[in-house]
C-alpha cells in the first residue's frame, strides 16, 4: 500500500503549484476534517441502505455486491479514523495516510456504485432499487467526499512545500 501512496503523491504533486492561490489554510484543513466526522453517520446510511437481502439476484451477484459494500465499510472505518486523528496530530504523515485514505474510501465507493449499476436485476422493482443505491453512492462520491479529498490533498502538498522550503533554507 505504500508504493501506492508515494505515486499518488508524486502523481499529484504538480497540481500544488497550480493551487497556490486557493491553498486552504490550517483552519480549512482541520474544518474539511471536522466536516468529515459531522457527515460520517449520513455517509454510512447511505453505504448500509444496499441490502442484497433485498434484491431477487444470482448469488454470485449479490456477493459481489456485498464485498464491494464490505470494502466501502472498512474504508469508511479508516477514513473517520484518520479524520480524528488529523484533528490533533499535525504532522505530515497523519494528513498523507488521511488523504490517502478518503481516496481509497471515495474509489470504494464508486466501486459499489459502479457494481450496483452494471448488472441487471431480476425485476424492474429491485433495479430502481440498485440504480437509487448506485445514485446515492455517486452523489457522495463526487460530493461531500471528493470536496473533502480535495481540501485535504492541496493542504498537505502546500504543507510538504512549504517544509522542503524551510529544510533548504536552513
Amino acid at each position: 500500500m505504500q508504493p501506492l501512496r508515494m505515486f499518488v503523491f508524486f502523481l499529484l504533486l504538480p497540481l500544488c503549484s497550480q493551487a497556490q492561490n486557493l491553498t486552504p489554510t490550517k483552519s480549512d484543513f482541520k474544518a474539511s476534517a471536522q466536516s468529515v466526522i459531522k457527515q460520517s453517520s449520513n455517509w454510512k446510511a447511505t453505504i448500509d441502505q444496499v441490502k442484497t437481502d433485498d434484491l431477487d439476484v444470482k448469488f454470485a451477484i449479490g456477493k459481489e455486491i456485498e464485498k464491494a459494500k464490505e470494502i466501502a465499510l472498512l474504508n469508511y472505518n479508516m477514513t473517520i479514523s484518520w479524520a480524528r486523528r488529523v484533528q490533533t496530530d499535525e504532522s505530515l504523515y497523519a494528513e498523507v495516510n488521511y488523504f490517502s485514505q478518503l481516496q481509497s474510501f471515495q474509489s470504494s465507493v464508486d466501486n459499489l456504485s459502479s457494481i450496483l449499476g452494471t448488472f441487471t436485476m431480476n425485476s424492474v422493482k429491485d433495479q430502481k432499487k440498485a440504480n437509487d443505491w448506485s445514485y446515492a453512492l455517486t452523489e457522495l462520491s463526487t460530493g461531500p467526499i471528493n470536496i473533502a479529498w480535495q481540501t485535504g490533498m492541496v493542504y498537505t502538498l502546500d504543507h510538504i512545500q512549504r517544509s522542503e522550503a524551510l529544510c533548504k533554507s536552513k
